[in-house]
């Protein structure tokens, strides 16, 4: 597909003409403001799904610089559901409602609806792409819309999903529809589809579903569209949450309404809540996501023999000079030991589609791992955005060192290591640990500790948990089926043996557990062993077998409940914003510090949020206390007020209660987010199924810092 003569990528969004307050009924400043959050974004398409917007959007969008795909407003989904046998057999084998779609009855109806749209916007020079209409079926009655069409304007391309869905028993004609469309297509199938002889570019209507916490395969998909000349780019679902604004609560939560609210029958729950922005236009991480995954300008490699950076413009028709200047920072483990800016206009003179090696000169050390990010700047204001905007960023690893987790410890260990042994009393149910003003208590029916108390402060609220559950996010909404009938909500741990011993640095238990739940068989085997040392410092080694006939599982980690004030939060990790293994492209690696109030996502329906993943080093702290897990491997985190069991028993955000505690997910690893509550199934390299793993960190003792009286208010040792 090519506009002017250049290959362009279509970065679009479905959009619909919907606000929480007015309904349909959007004012020219909604749809302003619409249309500013999209360019800060790099958004640069819409599909107006799936009906022509009022008049004065196309006015906006040929002033502010989108591709519009104009669709008419031709939908006859609710038809197929129909009763019928033939349909419940194979979906893709027969059409949407061919009773109406290959009826000619309905042509003249049809072929007016897609002319209206044409006529009316035949003048705006945004729209590049005429869509016949949404998920219909196919017949003679859309083959006559697309014969008017290329007959009234062939300068324009055509478009129709539903040509998919055409019936096999008929000679179809798809001579007039320029544009191969798909729904949802899995990687595989676009490759595949790459693969074969084919005629027509490829073009996704809709992809990435953004429902709740997702999309989680943006990346994915940008490799596979610039991978291919043919492949157009698409337009993920959808621009907005759709729901209702219901007042507020006592408290001044906002209360947003979905389906089945208002006591109907007949509804989709919240399937409609499936936006890359909450209604009021607040952008959810998933518009984060999509921003820097489709940043103008991408770095391709760094030579560190000539220090040089391979830099791509992105763009289809603007040079990098014009428009952008590249800012960056060195950090070093937890300091950021150099800032600068590449600011020459020689330098940053870049075509379209074209690559350019500028050269960095940074001073780093190979003793500690270093990374250079380069933020991608706005020069000077524009109609939608101001100067300084950043259109996203980069970052790469300037050496090959590790990442030294030391340097995140607080106190040396030598502080509490005096050298007192360490007092042990076992009895059937419970190890307890007596050391210099540390007494520890294991739970031998759970594998775990059941209280860390440092000079009479005690640090859990109730014994640590092993936890395989996560609060199902929408894009779980088929495994989660899997995940309830294995039991996974349920799960147990049961401990067939614990044995305690002393050595030179201090104690040592090891248990041997499964994981299991009522009605099946074990879902994973463990050895764990916790060595205290000395100074009340705990390293934990856990080596697990998974089921592997069991679903593949949420997450696998270690649940701490801690004082509801310890929740100030420093970590080593991606950041700022919540991240999954596939939804990590809007955050980076860095010193990051927050609170469990800033670290919940607020989905409307609420769900899994928060995670942190890439992290090497946590610290809590709050109410006098301060307490540091650091481990060689990376882990994931995250914190909040709620628990898991609390996300899923509430339907909407403003229903949620606090539980009272601080809530800590310490996990070896988590299934990514993907996007199937409407696409294709999570793909294998995000699934949590290794059949062996082995999980290992270190808990660092419990430090006592403020006045005896805030001390004095935290739960004490029993």
């Amino acid at each position: 597909m090519l506009i002017n003569g250049v290959d362009v990528k279509l970065r679009g969004v479905n959009r619909h003409d919907s606000n929480p307050s007015t309904g349909c009924a959007v004012t020219i400043d909604q749809m302003k403001q619409d249309l500013t959050l999209m360019k800060a974004h790099n958004v640069n398409a819409i599909r107006t799904s799936h009906y022509p917007g009022r008049p004065e959007l196309y006015y906006l969008c040929d002033k502010y610089g989108f591709y519009i795909m104009d669709e008419a407003d031709v939908e006859i989904h609710g038809v197929d559901g129909l009763y019928s046998p033939v349909w419940e057999e194979d979906y893709n084998k027969h059409a949407f409602s061919a009773e109406i779609s290959d009826n000619e009855l309905y042509s003249a109806s049809v072929t007016d609806r897609v002319k209206r749209c044409v006529i009316r916007d035949k003048n705006r020079c945004s729209v590049v792409i005429w869509s016949m209409g949404n998920e219909s079926g196919y017949g003679c009655v859309f083959e006559s819309a697309l014969e008017w069409t290329k007959k009234f304007d062939s300068s324009r391309l055509t478009h129709y999903e539903g040509a998919l869905h055409a019936p096999h028993d008929r000679k179809n004609d798809y001579s007039n529809i320029d544009l191969y469309s798909r729904m949802y297509p899995s990687i595989d199938e676009i490759n595949e589809y790459f693969r074969k002889d084919f005629d027509k570019p490829f073009i996704m209507c809709e992809y990435s579903h953004a429902m709740g916490n997702g999309p989680g395969d943006l990346e994915a998909y940008y490799k596979v569209i610039q991978k291919y000349e043919g492949h157009c780019g698409g337009f993920v679902w959808e621009w907005c949450d759709h729901a209702v604004e219901l007042g507020k609560t006592a408290d001044g939560k906002v209360q947003y309404g979905y389906g089945g609210d208002s006591g109907e029958e007949l509804h989709d729950g919240n399937f409609c809540v499936d936006g890359l922005v909450y209604p009021d236009r607040t952008p959810h991480v998933g518009l984060k996501e999509f921003k820097n995954v489709n940043r103008p300008v991408r770095v391709l490699g760094y030579d560190r023999k000539t220090g040089t950076v391979e830099f791509e413009n992105i763009l289809d028709f603007t040079n990098i000079k014009d428009v952008l200047d590249i800012k960056y920072e060195v950090t070093c483990g937890k300091e950021v030991i150099e800032r600068g800016a590449i600011i020459d206009r020689e330098l940053l003179d870049i075509h379209p589609h074209e690559k350019r090696s500028i050269p960095i000169m940074v001073h780093i050390s190979d003793k500690s791992k270093c990374y250079i990010k380069f933020d991608y700047v706005q020069r000077v204001k524009n109609l939608t955005t101001d100067e300084g905007h950043s259109f996203g960023f980069d970052q790469i690893s300037l050496n090959d060192a590790a990442i030294d987790e030391n340097i995140f410890i607080r106190e040396p260990e030598e502080k509490y290591n005096t050298g007192t042994a360490i007092e042990i009393e076992e009895n059937y149910r419970r190890v307890v640990l007596a050391g210099e003003n540390f007494v520890y208590a294991y739970d031998k029916r759970k594998g775990c500790f059941e209280s860390i108390c440092v000079e009479g402060t005690e640090i859990l609220k109730k014994t640590m948990e092993y936890n395989i559950f996560r609060a199902p996010i929408d894009n779980d909404r088929i495994i989660k089926e899997q995940w309830y009938a294995a039991g996974y909500d349920k799960s147990v741990i049961r401990v067939y043996d614990t044995f305690v011993k002393k050595e030179d640095e201090g104690i040592s238990i090891r248990s041997s557990a499964v994981i299991s739940a009522p009605h099946v068989q074990k879902i994973i085997e463990f050895q764990v062993s916790w060595k205290v040392s000395l100074s009340g410092k705990i390293n934990m080694k856990l080596e697990a077998t998974r089921n592997v006939e069991m679903p593949y599982l949420p997450r696998f980690g270690l649940r701490l409940f801690l004082d509801e004030r310890m929740d100030q939060v420093e970590y080593f990790g991606y950041g700022p914003y919540e991240n999954y293994s596939d939804k990590h492209q809007s955050s980076y690696l860095g010193l990051f510090r927050t609170d469990a109030e800033t670290m919940h996502e607020n989905y409307i329906r609420p769900q899994e949020n928060g995670s942190r993943c890439g992290c090497r080093y946590v610290r809590l702290f709050g109410s006098g206390v301060h307490w540091s897990i650091i481990s060689k491997k990376d882990f994931s985190i995250s914190v909040s007020k709620y628990t898991q069991e609390e996300l899923c028993a509430k339907r909407h955000n403003f229903e949620l209660k606090e539980s009272g505690n601080t809530v800590l997910c310490l996990d070896y690893k988590q299934s990514g987010v993907g996007s199937g509550s409407c696409g294709p199934q999570l793909s294998e390299e995000h699934r949590f199924d290794e059949r062996k793993f082995c999980f290992e960190c270190c808990f660092m003792r419990p430090e006592l810092t403020d006045t005896e009286e805030e001390i004095s208010e935290t739960k004490q040792c029993k």
